[in-house]
């Protein structure tokens, strides 16, 4: 499976999780079928997550990758709260791409730290934690992100994925294969936020199929296919507010 069809499907969860919200909310679905579109939602969020770390790995223009999300966040913030919160200010939730966004600086001060010398490594590691720290903070206490500081811990730990572990003498040597390795560090990822969420955040786990079944390759690309996979998550959350929310807030 290729980098661009893991995203149309976690675009294609996502679209389940969020147009079960919003379907709910105007009052045209029952909770048992909201429930199970939720749970089914759940593995949108890990795919995101790898697909950053996949990002950080392979981008050669990081901080442009990382303003680009930064962009994408601030964008999608108005069609979001109208979507999925019926109103068009909600100061205590913030989506997805702002967590997305402070990940990915985790994942690049991790990287930074990987590539210091000798001694060199324990500081770079330490200002690791340092900056985890405060995007957990900022995540869960000051911008109200979505999935807070347990989506950024998921994020940082999937972030060993943007490292060359896989060439390292330990690894090699004992037959561990790239997609193991993968696969094994996702599910400690999963695993670590399911357990702060509670909830149904356990579900995410069989995100890993499509994550193990990655095979490294990119997939058909184009400028205009880049710009309408970035642009999906701003535009469906816009024609659900404007079909199923907003008619309802204006009493209709």
């Amino acid at each position: 499976m290729s980098a661009l069809l893991c995203k149309i499907l976690a675009m294609l969860i996502m679209l389940v999780d969020h147009s079960g919200v919003a379907l709910y909310r105007a009052g045209l679905i029952a909770r048992p079928l909201y429930r199970a579109m939720r749970i089914i939602g759940r593995g949108a969020f890990p795919i995101f997550c790898f697909q950053i770390a996949i990002g950080a790995k392979y981008t050669k223009k990081k901080w442009f990758y990382f303003l680009r999300i930064v962009l994408l966040a601030v964008i999608s913030e108005l069609v979001f709260d109208l979507a999925l919160f019926a109103t068009w200010r909600d100061p205590t939730h913030q989506n997805v791409f702002f967590t997305l966004a402070l990940g990915l600086v985790c994942i690049y001060t991790l990287q930074w730290a990987y590539s210091l010398k000798n001694k060199l490594k324990i500081a770079g590691f330490a200002a690791f934690l340092c900056v985890t720290a405060a995007a957990c903070f900022l995540a869960e206490r000051v911008l109200y992100t979505d999935y807070g500081w347990a989506g950024v811990i998921q994020i940082a730990v999937m972030g060993v994925i943007a490292l060359p572990v896989e060439k390292a003498p330990y690894f090699r040597e004992r037959g561990f294969s790239e997609r193991f390795l993968r696969i094994v560090i996702c599910a400690a990822a999963i695993a670590v936020c399911a357990a702060i969420c509670t909830g149904s955040e356990w579900a995410a786990l069989y995100a890993l199929v499509p994550i193990g079944l990655y095979n490294g390759k990119k997939g058909y690309s184009s400028r205009i296919l880049q710009y309408s996979l970035y642009f999906f998550y701003p535009l469906h959350l816009l024609i659900l507010g404007l079909l199923f929310v907003l008619p309802r807030m204006n009493g209709m």
